[in-house]
């Protein structure tokens, strides 16, 4: 009998095989993505405006090209690399530099400020240096905590840091709990404090990029993070939300302008005219007939005069 029932179940096992073949075979002849069968599917994603501004998104028939905003100004904060003593400053051309061996320095603050990746301990620690060009590490900071949990995560590192109007920064920090995650937080300078802002995600087709950023002649900035990533098949993720954050001396904690939806494209690029945010995005599900569009939205309600 276990003879038989053995091979009963080896019969069964080999079938269920080749009907699985089968049906794989036929599903790759009609376009068919397995994986993307584990993923959501079918659920409309509504692209989401903060009421506040009181308008909606505007479909253009073209991106407008004039001189965009000035990006991130590295002269307030720059990436460096932990050699010794001393930190590097380093540039993207430099090109990839080990998390633990990178840091973030705050040159606009008086004594500037670096987070520093600690390798030993796992960990990233608050300095301030000696100066702007000695860029020494004199005196080690005390914070607050980033989250009531972090005594359970193995290890924390800062990844990328932008600087923010009211004395504030933004940092993108890699953390694990212990699945790798990413979360945004706001470093509060004069009161040496950390506040959570958002749950995040890397750029799906750039996984070094946190968030995006410029500054605008008002003295405000913003910042475009990416959210709510999904495996569309095997090694090809999406990021299904974009979300672009005002923070100026008004809103120091950040205001939500707009979570752009997938299914209103993933930003490619993005200006501010005449107070008005223009995106260039792509809705590239579909890398056989990627879908582009335009678009704009006035933030003349929210902007400074």
């Amino acid at each position: 009998m276990i003879g038989r029932s053995s091979q009963a179940i080896v019969f069964l096992l080999i079938f269920s095989a080749c009907i699985l073949a089968m049906a794989n075979s036929n599903a790759q002849a009609k376009g068919f993505d397995m994986f993307s069968f584990f993923t959501k599917k079918g659920k409309a994603m509504p692209s989401i405006v903060h009421p506040y501004l009181g308008a909606q998104l505007t479909k253009l028939t073209d991106y407008l090209s004039k001189p965009a905003p000035l990006d991130r100004n590295m002269g307030h904060c720059i990436k460096a690399k932990t050699q010794g003593a001393l930190l590097i400053p380093q540039s993207e051309e430099d090109g990839y530099i080990e998390p633990s061996q990178s840091s973030f320095i705050w040159t606009s603050m008086a004594p500037p400020l670096a987070f520093i990746n600690n390798q030993e301990q796992a960990r990233f620690d608050v300095w301030e240096l000696d100066s702007v060009n000695a860029l020494k590490p004199v005196k080690k900071l005390s914070t607050n905590m980033l989250d009531a949990q972090m005594g359970k995560w193995i290890n924390y590192s800062v990844v990328d840091a932008a600087c923010l109007p009211a004395q504030r920064l933004l940092l993108a920090v890699n953390y694990y709990d212990p699945r790798s995650k990413t979360a945004l937080y706001l470093y509060d300078a004069p009161n040496q404090q950390f506040s959570v802002f958002s749950n995040a995600d890397a750029h799906a087709q750039n996984l070094g990029r946190y968030f995006e950023q410029k500054d605008l002649n008002s003295g405000e900035t913003l910042i475009t993070y990416y959210s709510d990533t999904q495996r569309k098949s095997a090694e090809i993720y999406h990021n299904y939300y974009n979300n672009i954050v005002l923070f100026s001396d008004k809103y120091p904690q950040g205001i939500e302008i707009l979570k752009l939806s997938i299914d209103d494209g993933n930003i490619k690029d993005w200006n501010v005219i005449d107070k008005k945010l223009v995106l260039h995005a792509i809705d590239n599900r579909d890398h056989n007939n990627p879908k582009p569009y335009f678009w704009s939205l006035d933030l003349s309600k929210i902007l400074a005069n």
